[in-house]
């Protein structure tokens, strides 16, 4: 067991948000009434899951998406871009679609699965360069 008093224990300290950076923002936020956001979400976020998995499933065998491409196709009708959020949707949803297809802006696969990934982009024609997919050649838009 770990003693707080022990001199070997580093703490690790996030550093403070700075009141500058977030009080013009909040301030004019809450100083206008009619304040609405600029987001427009017309689904849900179940039903954006099920929009990211069924244009993931729609991509063609020998062909990739980035993640951001992803949350480009579907901006327009969900209201949502965030590659990021398309990434965390894929790790906690997307085993039952081909979730090889889809790789970063730079073409790397899926970390965590890269052997299997490539593997499996490997049988399916995709070409690579080096350890990620050439994106020039491979990328597919819907």
């Amino acid at each position: 067991m770990v003693s707080e008093d022990d001199p070997t224990l580093t703490t690790i300290r996030r550093a403070p948000v700075t009141s500058s950076r977030t009080r013009p923002i909040l301030l004019a936020a809450a100083c206008r009434a009619d304040f609405t956001s600029h987001i427009v979400a017309t689904v849900t976020p179940e039903e954006y899951v099920e929009e990211v998995l069924r244009l993931v499933e729609a991509i063609p065998e020998g062909r990739v998406m980035s993640y951001g491409a992803v949350a480009d196709a579907l901006a327009d009708r969900s209201g949502r871009n965030s590659a990021r959020q398309v990434g965390n949707i894929m790790a906690r949803h997307g085993g039952a679609v081909p979730w090889h297809r889809v790789v970063n802006s730079a073409g790397r696969m899926p970390p965590g699965h890269e052997q299997e990934a490539r593997q499996l982009l490997l049988s399916e024609g995709v070409p690579l360069k080096g350890d990620r997919v050439d994106i020039a050649k491979a990328s597919w838009t819907p």
